[in-house]
């Protein structure tokens, strides 16, 4: 594949430390500059392109591409976080429940981090968005809502081409989760009239990306199956369709790699480049208001059919 030939250094450079979190990578991301990619000889940039400069190029043909919104719109939007009629952890459980996020702003410039390919002609973005907020649950038999409050980072990486305008070639699922977390997301196929596609993550970058011309298409309204593989059966899966629109996933048994949730929901209504939230969230979050918030989002792209309308 074409990422594996001009990216070599990149997968042992980031590798299982972009989604792992790891010390060194933290660093790395820290200091949000366009990095020359280590080889086994050293190169030096080229001083006619200085790094800040190409960095802001790349960032400013993302902010006029039409894949910005995979990098400002929320994975999920719960608005006041509590929904009508959502219920499904039972008696004891909470029949409402959501997520209320707190205002942040966001900043490409100050959480992307820019990386420049061994030709020059490829640059990979890699965002991670920390974000603060409260999981509210409605239990029937409290006088008060059961708060508990988390902190998630958000993390989605994004191959662009050029020099000259830069142009989104390959993107990953998002993938927002809390510090501490006990389940956890595999995989996820969509199916639509035209076929299937099945979006995961690995330790390399090439396992992570998938070429927007793979992406799932479809029309919006269209019949869409969706599957989740999930680490564990103690979770309750959702697909998030725009806006307040939550749709559980039914159980559907162990395929002896993961606990499946399967659905049928309608395809989202996105501009051009979208995605579809998909929500694992741990039974014990929903039943025991004295546990604490654990689950795991991911944000899968998706395209319309026939480009933006």
């Amino acid at each position: 594949m074409r990422l594996c030939r001009t990216l070599p250094a990149l997968a042992a450079l980031l590798g299982p430390a972009l989604l792992g979190g790891c010390d060194a990578l933290a660093n790395l991301l820290s200091g949000r500059i366009v990095s020359t990619l280590p080889t086994p000889v050293a190169i030096t940039p080229r001083p006619t392109v200085p790094p800040e400069a190409l960095r802001g190029q790349v960032l400013a043909d993302l902010r006029r591409s039409d894949a910005l919104p995979l990098f400002e719109a929320r994975l999920i939007n719960d608005g006041i976080g509590i929904f009508a009629g959502t219920g499904i952890a039972g008696a004891t459980g909470a029949r409402r429940w959501g997520r209320d996020y707190k205002a942040t702003s966001v900043s490409l410039d100050e959480e992307a981090s820019v990386f420049l390919g061994q030709s020059g002609r490829q640059a990979l973005v890699v965002l991670r968005r920390s974000q603060p907020g409260t999981w509210l649950g409605d239990f029937p038999w409290r006088k008060a809502l059961v708060r508990k409050g988390f902190q998630e980072t958000l993390h989605r990486e994004a191959l662009f081409e050029g020099p000259g305008a830069w142009r989104l070639t390959e993107v990953s699922v998002a993938i927002q989760k809390p510090a501490t977390w006990s389940v956890d997301i595999l995989d996820v196929t969509l199916t639509t009239p035209a076929g299937s596609t099945t979006y995961a993550t690995g330790d390399q970058p090439e396992n992570r990306l998938m070429d927007l011309r793979r992406l799932a298409a479809g029309l919006p309204g269209e019949a869409l199956h969706v599957a989740v593989r999930a680490s564990s059966e103690k979770v309750a899966v959702f697909a998030y369709l725009g806006g307040t629109r939550r749709q559980a996933l039914g159980p559907a048994g162990h395929d002896g790699r993961g606990w499946r949730f399967e659905g049928d929901v309608q395809f989202p209504d996105v501009p051009d480049l979208g995605q579809l939230g998909i929500d694992a969230i741990a039974r014990s979050t929903l039943e025991d208001t004295n546990a604490g918030y654990d689950a795991v989002l991911w944000g899968v792209p998706v395209r319309r059919m026939g480009g933006a309308l």
